[in-house]
């Protein structure tokens, strides 16, 4: 046989599936008469399980290939209605986000489903010139003749686009300047690899990590062994660092601001940002009297995801008694983020800033940028992280003494052994490096044999690296006889918080897998994977009595100590000054390090006047909404329909304590 196909998987597209099946018979010259079996092999257990049942009491065998397919056909095809899928054709328009091709296909699509028949192109041409978001284009084809089709419309479209986007390069790349002539290239400096004199290069003070030596970086060492990264090269204006994309463009005469002791801006640093950026909001809130300049940076994230960029200002502030420049970057983006001070930032400010990163929050040094850091709060934090590295150690392996979770099962209960999961191929190298990593710290454990079997499913964590998570809802969640233990409301955690003035938040490292399973709880926990099966030792995330098992746990550890409080994984520790506050944390630490339970050192938070949890800004002022969920709010898209309406109310009462009269106002949308 020449090719192969996977199994039927239901709920995929059908049609698609049977094109792909004539292929197959096509390019391996299958005859008719075989063609019945061939496909009842082909299209694995659920899809013949289907289809014998749906022929019942005939044989699948004795039954024509034309009408085996029809059959399957009228089971797996929804029967759409024709003028539902001409409305969504209909209201389809071009993303800010979308590109041409992209858009273009989803049109196609769409259209496929509508039954437009000989309309069609009629169809995608005149909702192809509605829909797009570029109005020059638009006018473009609004000039065109009667005669204009669907193809030459996306002709028009994609050579208009093409020639903007040569246009926008050759700008951006322009080395032509008012006043100022440069030449089209450089030569790197040997010392970073920078467009600069090595002279006048900012790194020369550093040390390499390499030879050890003053004067250069690790990359342009000559002992470094990565010969290729110290070729001289011919730079553009366009360079690639970390996590972002840049073009830069030419300085023109612009609006100055400047920050001084009156005007400051709260920025994270970010040292993985080559640029320093804004959130649109928040330059309406800080800047919203200044106009902005046009900017062509291009920056991209680590996922390779374009940002839209709105424009860019021309900071002044003091260092060392010196004005600087400095360029800050608006993004618009949905979710709000605090404002980053990047690389390009931090070179100014603080040249020696990887030596003594610290010293770049020094008051002396930076006026009206960023908030002091208080060296009293940086000490009793090192202190903490020096008596306490057992506790703060990353070690999977590691389990809490003395404690174990344990599943009843209801009195009817039957095992259930439930198939794997597909895996995509480009994530089946990553997955089995997960599982063995998971099996190397004992966490789970290789058997040959089980009554029961759950699913694994995918999920990315924040760091971009995969999560490996079980499908228990479709197995032994429905067989367990949970035992409630009560969760904490998050109105108690607060009211109880009221009047501190010095908070830390902890959080505990894979949480769940820090506790173990008892001998015949683990059989009902086992997963099934490509690569056979394994049973968990430790509580696993899915499990629908997991929170208030590991609750349970917590509570018990932290029994007698006053002060803190913890939902599931996260504790919160408290005390109306500093000193009070750090006295707790050390009892809460002695208590965890008592039970060998890990904390996650990279999360938490430690002597703040104000803190994220649950949701909430917890400070000595009280509770607050966190501005990014209000942003949310703010810019949630209206609601078309009643499942999107009963979202939005969710969200509207998530934070509805802090709107007066809320039922009074939500009213006429619960009417609806």
């Amino acid at each position: 046989m020449i090719g192969s196909i996977e199994n039927y998987k239901p709920g995929t597209d059908f049609n698609s599936y049977l094109e792909r099946m004539e292929q197959f018979y096509k390019v391996n010259d299958v005859q008719a008469e075989k063609k019945v079996s061939l496909f009842l092999t082909l299209i694995g257990p659920d899809g013949y399980e289907t289809l014998r049942n749906l022929i019942a009491p005939k044989k699948t065998s004795e039954t024509e290939y034309e009408k085996l397919v029809e059959i399957l056909r009228e089971h797996y095809v929804e029967k759409r209605s024709v003028i539902a899928e001409r409305y969504q054709f209909y209201k389809c328009i071009q993303k800010e986000s979308q590109s041409l091709n992209e858009y273009i296909l989803e049109l196609k699509v769409k259209a496929a489903s509508c039954n437009f028949g000989e309309f069609l192109n009629q169809a995608l041409r005149d909702k192809f010139v509605c829909g797009i978001r570029n109005e020059q284009i638009i006018r473009q084809l609004l000039i065109e003749k009667e005669t204009l089709t669907f193809e030459k419309a996306i002709k028009i479209a994609s050579n208009y686009e093409n020639a903007e986007q040569g246009v926008h390069n050759m700008q951006s790349n322009s080395s032509a300047t008012v006043g100022r002539v440069r030449a089209t290239t450089k030569l790197e400096c040997w010392r970073c690899g920078g467009l600069h004199k090595p002279d006048s290069c900012y790194k020369k003070t550093l040390t390499c990590f390499v030879c050890k030596k003053v004067g250069h970086i690790a990359i342009k060492c000559k002992f470094n062994n990565n010969t290729a990264s110290r070729r001289p090269r011919n730079f553009t204006n366009q360079s690639k660092v970390n996590n972002m994309e840049h073009t830069q463009d030419e300085d023109k005469e612009c609006e100055e601001i400047i920050l001084g002791s009156t005007n400051k801006v709260k920025m994270q640093i970010d040292t993985g940002a080559c640029k320093t950026v804004i959130h649109e909001d928040d330059f309406k809130r800080y800047f919203g009297a200044y106009k902005m300049r046009e900017c062509f940076s291009r920056l991209k994230t680590v996922s390779g995801d374009y940002l839209p960029v709105c424009g860019k200002l021309l900071i002044q502030t003091c260092v060392n008694n010196e004005r600087k420049s400095l360029e800050l970057i608006v993004i618009k983006c949905e979710k709000y983020f605090t404002p980053l001070l990047g690389r390009d930032w931090l070179a100014v400010i603080y040249p020696n800033w990887r030596k003594s990163f610290v010293n770049i929050l020094d008051d002396n040094r930076v006026t009206g940028l960023v908030q002091n850091i208080d060296t009293d709060r940086l000490s009793l934090i090192n202190e903490i992280q020096t008596n306490y590295k057992d506790v703060f150690k990353k070690d999977r392996s590691s389990h809490i003494k003395n404690m174990q979770a344990k599943l009843k099962l209801k009195d009817e209960a039957i095992p259930i052994f439930h198939k794997a999961y597909s895996i995509p191929y480009a994530m089946k190298e990553e997955v089995e490096r997960e599982l063995l990593n998971l099996e190397k710290s004992g966490i789970i454990k290789r058997v040959q044999h089980s009554e029961w079997a759950s699913p694994i499913v995918l999920a990315k964590r924040n760091d971009r690296k995969i999560r490996v998570c079980v499908d228990y809802k479709v197995t032994v969640n429905k067989m367990l006889d949970i035992e409630h233990y009560p969760l904490p409301l998050p109105e108690d955690i607060f009211n109880e918080l009221s009047g501190a003035g010095n908070f830390c938040v902890l959080d505990l490292s894979g949480a769940y897998q820090q506790l173990l399973l008892d001998e015949h709880s683990r059989e009902y926990l086992t997963i099934n994977t490509h690569l056979g099966l394994f049973q968990p030792t430790r509580l696993q995330f899915g499990i629908s009595s997991g929170p208030s098992v590991f609750q349970y746990v917590m509570d018990q550890i932290l029994k007698g100590i006053k002060n803190v409080k913890c939902f599931i994984d996260d504790l919160v520790i408290h005390g109306t000054t500093r000193t009070e506050c750090y006295e707790n944390v050390k009892k809460v630490l002695d208590r965890l390090r008592e039970y060998n339970v890990r904390v996650n050192l990279e999360k938490c938070q430690f002597f703040c006047d104000e803190i994220k949890f649950l949701g909430h800004l917890v400070g000595k002022d009280g509770i607050k909404p966190m501005p990014e969920k209000i942003h949310a709010i703010i810019n949630a898209p209206t609601p078309k329909s009643i499942s999107q309406l009963q979202s939005f109310l969710g969200l509207i009462n998530y934070y509805g304590k802090f709107i007066p009269r809320l039922s009074e106002k939500l009213a006429p949308l619960y009417n609806l």
